[in-house]
């Protein structure tokens, strides 16, 4: 009997950096900026749009994985972000963050 086996395989892709992603769901946009660090590691900024307004996370990678898809991982095909649209998506995040500060800072007054 023959079974497909799935294995992990290491590969090697020319890449610029840093790499933009843009990721659509239905309610919901995720755009990422990652970084070389340093040999091997790899810094990650998320920003999170969603109906509730924005959030922002940074992650540190040892290694790109590209379980999800080499696609995915390098922002291309549908994923593809240019560098100009993740400064949009930002700028609108700092936007948001403004108006929650001005906000909370005149009801204290």
């Amino acid at each position: 009997m023959k079974i497909k086996v799935s294995q992990p395989r290491i590969i090697e892709v020319d890449v610029e950096f840093p790499i933009y992603r843009k990721h659509e769901l239905e309610y919901s946009t995720f755009y990422t900026m990652t970084t070389l660090l340093s040999e091997g590691n790899f810094y990650a900024l998320v920003l999170h749009k969603d109906e509730s307004g924005w959030s922002v996370e940074e992650r540190i990678y040892g290694s790109l994985d590209c379980r999800s898809g080499e696609d995915y991982v390098l922002g291309k095909g549908i994923y593809s972000c240019s560098a100009l649209e993740f400064k949009r998506a930002w700028s609108d995040f700092q936007d948001f963050v403004a108006g929650i500060t001005h906000k909370n800072s005149t009801e204290l007054t």
